[in-house]
């Protein structure tokens, strides 16, 4: 993340990724440079008693 970025309420930064510009909020960005891809209402998450929980990403 460069500096003078800021980073909204509730984003997400992906691994590794090369933030230069202004990420709003609840989006989620990655890559080099970071664009947004996804919001994070669009992410859910499932929890499955005994097993780790699964990420699953809604494609649209």
């Amino acid at each position: 993340i460069l500096p003078f970025v800021t980073i909204g309420e509730g984003a997400m930064v992906g691994a590794g990724s090369v933030v230069v510009h202004d990420v709003p909020k609840g989006k989620v960005v990655c890559g080099n440079p970071a664009k947004i891809i996804k919001s994070v209402s669009d992410i859910k998450c499932l929890l499955y008693p005994g097993k780790k929980y699964i990420n699953l990403i809604s494609s649209k």
